[in-house]
């Protein structure tokens, strides 16, 4: 049930569950590595029937891919020496930058202009949830109206993140 072809996970740029369930392999800390991710071993879960069963599969495989992860970090931890952060210098007024992360529900968008006295003047995320609500549309015709609070939540859309 709730069925989102691959073909569609690549027009609609889907992001995290929605789209490695549906056969896209795509990840943040894998594709564009960060914060020392590229130093970590884990795998991408991608599963192709785009159902719910696929989203909950993935989900599930990451749960186990998250541990490997967290284990590889305390070891890291338990060997680190020096300083484990750092300070921040003078940022020149109305500069900004753009990045991104890997969330539990896909990939964030972040862009940052910082202002006088090293304060965040603007701020703008795009939740990972924006890309993914137009999946909804797609997943949800042609099925029994009792199945649709399991399309709706195999998605785990954040109503909040797109509330501004």
């Amino acid at each position: 049930t709730g069925i989102v072809p691959r073909h569609v996970a690549l027009e609609l740029s889907l992001v995290g569950v929605a789209a490695r369930a549906s056969g896209v392999s795509t990840d943040m800390r894998r594709d564009f590595p960060y914060s020392g991710y590229d130093d970590f071993e884990f795998k991408v879960p991608v599963h192709k029937a785009g159902d719910v069963a696929a989203r909950l599969g993935v989900r599930a495989e990451e749960a186990f891919q998250s541990i490997g992860i967290i284990r590889e970090v305390l070891a890291k931890l338990a060997r680190q020496t020096g300083l484990l952060r750092t300070e921040i210098g003078a940022v020149e007024p109305y500069r900004s930058a753009f990045g991104w992360s890997e969330s539990a529900r896909g990939g964030n968008l972040h862009w940052v202009m910082a202002g006088p006295d090293n304060r965040i003047y603007r701020l703008f995320v795009r939740s990972a949830s924006y890309p993914n609500w137009p999946a909804l549309a797609v997943a949800v015709p042609q099925n029994i109206i009792p199945d649709f609070p399991l399309i709706n939540k195999s998605f785990e859309l954040c109503y909040a993140c797109l509330d501004r």
